[in-house]
Formats: structure tokens, C-alpha cells, sequence
């Protein structure tokens, strides 16, 4: 009895000791270590941009971005995003969205999307005006 009492204990300490073990592909680096964004100074205290979303689309294996924006200001927004993909090693290689319009109503939160026209895609940049 006393061994199984031990053998018990051994057993729960080395299950509680062991941590959660990260997913594969996930990294800890910061977002804001390996993203830029570039925001108009018109769009500071009115935009929130909550954390992206990067994920690869099926066979093409394009990269698809996901970037949830948040009007925060008491107006309407009209918007201009455009996203610049870049290579592994940073480099631009003109793969862009050119510049889209979003409208934002006061207060709410619309995701905007772009996926690269090319699989070698592996960062971007974000470039945000506002259009008046």
C-alpha cells in the first residue's frame, strides 16, 4: 500500500511538472516584432486594429490575412488599407491589394481581408489613411 501511495504521488508530480507544450508553428515572438503598420496621424484615437489573423489558404498555400479594425471615435470612418506582402526575407517583390475603402459606422468592428497573389509571401505591411 505504501508503494502504491508512492508510485501515485511520483506519478501526479511528474504530470503537474511537465507544462503546457506549444502547438506546432506557433511562435513566440511579438507580432509587433516581425509587422509594421503604418497609420495616417488623422486615424490615432479614432481606429483600434486588434491582433491579426495569418494563415496559409489550401493547395496555393497564399498567405491570407485577417485584421480586425475597430472604430473607437464617435463619427463614421471611411478608411483606405492597403497590404504589401514581403518575402521571407523582407524584401517587397510587388504583391499588394492596392488601396481598398472600408467603412467603418461608429463603433463597430469589420475585418478586412487580403490574400497574396503569390506562395512565397510570408510577412506584410499595412499602410491606413484616412479618406475624407
Amino acid at each position: 500500500m505504501k508503494y502504491v501511495v508512492m508510485v501515485l504521488g511520483l506519478f501526479c508530480f511528474g504530470c503537474a511538472s511537465a507544462g503546457p507544450v506549444p502547438a506546432t508553428g506557433v511562435s513566440d515572438r511579438s507580432i509587433d516584432d516581425t509587422r509594421e503598420l503604418f497609420a495616417d496621424p488623422d486615424l490615432v484615437g479614432m481606429l483600434e486594429v486588434e491582433d491579426p489573423i495569418l494563415e496559409r489558404t489550401g493547395s496555393s498555400s497564399l498567405l491570407k490575412l485577417t485584421l480586425p479594425l475597430r472604430n473607437v471615435s464617435g463619427e463614421d470612418l471611411q478608411v483606405l488599407v492597403q497590404v504589401e506582402f514581403l518575402d521571407s526575407l523582407g524584401n517587397s517583390y510587388n504583391d499588394d491589394t492596392g488601396r481598398r475603402l472600408i467603412l467603418l459606422p461608429r463603433g463597430s468592428t469589420k475585418r478586412f481581408e487580403a490574400t497574396s497573389m503569390m506562395a512565397k509571401a510570408s510577412d506584410y505591411k499595412v499602410h491606413m489613411w484616412r479618406n475624407q
